[in-house]
């Protein structure tokens, strides 16, 4: 007969039973959201040096080994930069062929470049360049 680890929580409504043997999901890592607020800390705030340090430490497999990134499709929260979308258009009009689609305009990290590619783009190239198991989910 294997032995069962059950973590009892006794709430005032009902009980909580978490038993490690019954899994349900599966389990594909521990992470961060690379959001445009988060990515703009990183990326503005520190020396190329320090950056470095800091997202070796958190996605390095030999320190913090975070081992995903949650990426928002568009802007998801006030940011660094005006909210945006992946094709914006003027209210009222539609783009069905996609054919304003843009991640943004500019060299990743450059100054004066937009939406995704002044800060999301080039923290997550550096953290795959430090870690290139690290998987992405992106979401709305």
């Amino acid at each position: 007969m294997s032995q069962k680890l059950l973590i009892y929580f006794q709430t005032q409504v009902s009980k909580i039973v978490i038993d490690p043997a019954d899994r349900r999901q599966l389990w594909i890592g521990a992470g961060a959201a690379i959001t445009d607020a988060a990515a703009s800390l990183i990326w503005g705030s520190q020396n190329p040096e320090q950056r470095h340090a800091l997202l070796e430490e958190l996605f390095g497999p030999d320190q913090g080994g975070m081992s995903v990134i949650r990426i928002p499709l568009g802007s998801c929260e006030p940011a660094s930069q005006p909210y945006y979308t992946y094709d914006d258009v003027p209210y009222g009009h539609h783009d069905n062929s996609l054919s304003l689609f843009s991640l943004g305009e500019g060299e990743p990290g450059a100054p004066d470049a937009t939406k995704d590619l002044k800060y999301i783009v080039p923290v997550v190239q550096e953290i795959l360049a430090i870690n290139p198991a690290v998987k992405i989910i992106e979401s709305p």
